[in-house]
């Protein structure tokens, strides 16, 4: 049996390289083909949502319509037996901030 030479041993690898790298292209290429599919139906959906809490009153906001979605919503989710303790608007959308508060306000100083 004989080993291979360095320069078989170089092609194999370069191969091996090549076949790699064009898998991962043809997936990025895929990935990006959905991206841009969600992107065009997200721009759709856009134009036919309901405005912020912020833009509307409270009171408009929380109608009962609004109480059944969100109380079918838990229930769905959850499981019977689950209570809603409160829904409390949101005076701005900021969802990222609240998260932050809220992880940062679980965490234990030192």
């Amino acid at each position: 049996m004989t080993l291979p030479t360095i320069f078989d041993t170089l092609a194999y690898q370069f191969t091996g390289l090549a076949v790699v790298f064009t898998a991962l292209g043809l997936i990025w290429g895929l990935l990006e083909l959905i991206g841009l599919v969600f992107r065009r139906s997200t721009r759709e959906v856009e134009s036919a949502v309901v405005p912020l809490a912020s833009e509307v009153p409270a009171a408009d906001v929380l109608t009962p319509a609004v109480v059944a979605a969100i109380g079918a919503a838990v229930h769905e989710t959850l499981g019977p037996g689950k209570r809603i303790k409160a829904i409390v608007p949101v005076a701005t959308p900021d969802w990222a901030r609240e998260g932050r508060r809220q992880i940062f306000s679980s965490h234990q100083p030192r």
